[in-house]
Formats: structure tokens, C-alpha cells, sequence
């Protein structure tokens, strides 16, 4: 075990004692290992989870139906290429994902942090602050002097994913800004031009959104209303309470890609947040 699982594995002993695992469990991830999502799964099948889908999600939460049993609920944020590894995974264990996707990557092959990170971890962190007028310069700017191999699924990829039965794609905005560094019309712009270039794309309504790094107010929260999505994700570690649970602010249990398998159960108990803050 390396110092984080070792830490993770801690942690998660004293939860298994000291918490209730979530009756609504909303977990996210990003660009997982086959093993990494498979464990976690397989620790859901044997917690007794039952997966639900987006509808599913949306019904439990809005109140149109009650919830049977203990459910979980399963998305995953931007549109990685190494998603589609996933799929028979998702077949073994009948669960159905959400993909939030962005669409910008999805045209030129890859992320804009990729692009930051090729000139050193402290202009992402730079950019991030960066207003859009300048986040859109510099990173036409890193374009034209890095070439990266291609990290996002192609347009091509994404409807065939979209066909399959247990996957659902919904909207992650046009080019993953950070939306409270963007004015009200870039703000609407992203967030109506990638609900309209999806539903385009793939003939089907695009009614759920994910908010780009968690950033948000109540102005992104009007303004996701206004552009007709009817729920939005966070990345808020906080449990779901059922008839409590904002629509547009629904909470995610962050897993990390790169994070040992009990670094992530114990980010599922919240007691790694909660105690490590991060």
C-alpha cells in the first residue's frame, strides 16, 4: 500500500464503525482503470446497492416515486476516450452511467488543462482564475505549441456510446470553464449551445448538467433553470437526503482515478472529506 491507501484504509475501519453507509449513494468519477471501477461496483453489489439511471434518479429525488432499498447512482465528468473501456463492465454488473460531456474537447481531441498541464501544473492552477476572455487566449496559444496525442472520445464514439442501452449523455458545457469566472453571456452560451449541439448530435433531450470543476452560485443555478436543464450535479461530498436535495445542486462523492480502493471507499463514508478536507 502506498501513504494514501494506507491513510484511506485507516479511515475507512473508523467509518465502518462510526457511519451509516448512504441509503442514496451518488458517486462520480472521471477517467477510472477497469479494476478501479470494477472494485467499486463489486463493493456496491455487496452493500446491497441497486444502480438506478438518470430517469430513475430524477424521479426518487423530484418525488414522483418513492425509493426501494438502497440505490446508487453512477456519472462520470468530461468525455474520456478510456470510457469506453468501461462498457462491459457495465454490462456484467447491469449498472447504468451518466457521461457529462463537454463538446470543444470533443472536436479537437482533448481538454484544456491537458494543454496547461504540458506547460507545468501552475499555469492550470493560473488558468482556473483566469477570466474566460483570457482563458480562451491563453489556450489558443497552448495549442499551437503543444500537439497531444488524443485523450476525449470523438464524435463518432459518442453516439455509438450513447446507443447503449445503460449510458446516458448529458451536457458538461462547451469548453469546461470555470462558469463563475464567465459573464451572464458566456455563461448562457455555454451552457445553451452544448445542450443544443447534443440534442443535435444525438436526437434526444438533454435535460441534466454537471457543473465544471463544482464551480457555482446561485447565479449558475438560475441560469442552468433558464436554459431548460431540469437537474444539475455538484461536486458536493455532502449525503443526499431525499425530499431535501436541491434539483440543481445534487451532491457527488468524488472517486479518485488514481486512488487506492480504500482512499475511495472512505471518500464514499465522507470521512476522508471530512477529516482531510480535500
Amino acid at each position: 500500500m502506498n501513504k494514501r491507501e494506507i491513510v484511506g484504509y485507516a479511515l475507512y475501519q473508523i467509518g465502518k464503525f462510526g457511519r451509516k453507509e448512504p441509503d442514496f449513494l451518488s458517486i462520480y468519477f472521471h477517467d477510472p482503470a477497469p479494476k478501479t471501477f470494477t472494485s467499486i461496483l463489486e463493493w456496491c453489489k455487496k452493500k446491497s446497492y441497486r444502480f438506478i439511471t438518470l430517469q430513475e434518479c430524477y424521479a426518487i429525488l423530484s418525488g414522483k416515486i418513492r425509493q426501494e432499498g438502497k440505490v446508487a447512482y453512477l456519472s462520470f465528468d468530461d468525455g474520456w476516450q478510456s470510457n469506453l473501456n468501461l462498457i462491459p463492465i457495465i454490462d456484467k454488473y447491469q449498472a447504468p452511467i451518466t457521461i457529462f460531456v463537454s463538446i470543444d474537447p470533443l472536436l479537437s481531441g482533448n481538454f484544456w488543462w491537458e494543454y496547461a498541464l504540458a506547460d507545468g501544473i501552475e499555469l492550470r492552477n493560473k488558468m482556473k482564475l483566469m477570466s474566460y476572455k483570457k482563458f480562451v487566449s491563453s489556450l489558443e496559444s497552448l495549442k499551437k505549441k503543444y500537439s497531444l496525442e488524443r485523450s476525449v472520445l470523438t464524435e463518432q464514439e459518442l453516439v455509438k456510446i450513447a446507443s447503449h442501452p445503460l449510458v446516458s449523455i448529458q451536457s458538461h458545457t462547451m469548453s469546461h470553464p470555470i462558469l463563475t469566472n464567465c459573464d451572464d453571456e458566456i455563461l448562457s452560451y455555454e451552457l445553451n449551445s452544448s445542450k443544443a449541439y447534443l440534442e443535435n448530435l444525438l436526437h434526444h433531450k438533454i435535460e441534466a448538467f454537471s457543473y465544471p470543476n463544482g464551480n457555482f452560485s446561485n447565479r449558475e443555478i438560475e441560469a442552468v433553470k433558464k436554459a431548460g436543464y431540469k437537474m444539475a450535479f455538484t461536486t458536493e461530498y455532502i449525503p443526499i437526503q431525499i425530499n431535501h436535495t436541491n434539483l440543481y445542486r445534487i451532491p457527488r462523492m468524488a472517486m479518485n482515478t488514481y486512488g487506492g480502493y480504500y482512499e475511495n471507499l472512505s471518500k464514499i463514508l465522507g470521512i476522508w472529506q471530512d477529516i482531510l478536507k480535500k
